[in-house]
């Protein structure tokens, strides 16, 4: 199970993003079966989870960068994001189940839109190609 869930990480790394989501997916609903929901392992599995289904859009130059989180389009010719972040330390936080937590003061994390060219997409990110002809 360890080693399944470590190759999902390998997987993400190696920008192979679907694969390593399929992969995860199956090792959490297995362990929720045979481990049950609240087991270490079970969460454990679910934090890496959610840390290969983030789906991050960078923001800004060398000198400053900022991450995002995307979730979803903002317009229906889907060249824009709806942003939610930006998203840091104080944001992302692991605990020892390795599991994301949101902080309790949201104050300065902001909802916000960016058009595709304006960032670019965190490394092993799925998206979507509508369009193309060959």
């Amino acid at each position: 199970f360890w080693s399944g869930v470590n190759l999902a990480r390998a997987l993400k790394k190696e920008h192979q993003g679907i694969e390593a989501q399929r992969l995860i997916v199956d090792l959490i609903a297995r362990s929720r079966r045979v481990h049950g929901p609240d087991h270490p392992d079970t969460l454990w599995a679910e934090g890496v989870g959610e840390d290969i289904t983030l789906r991050k859009f960078t923001i800004g130059n060398y000198a400053q960068m900022y991450d995002y989180q995307i979730t979803g389009y903002s317009n229906d010719s889907q060249d824009e994001y709806t942003l939610f972040g930006p998203i840091d330390e104080r944001v992302m936080e692991h605990q020892s189940s390795g599991r994301l937590m949101q902080p309790t003061n949201m104050e300065w994390v902001t909802k916000t839109t960016a058009r595709i060219e304006d960032g670019m997409l965190d490394s092993g990110t799925p998206v979507i190609v509508r369009g193309l002809t060959g």
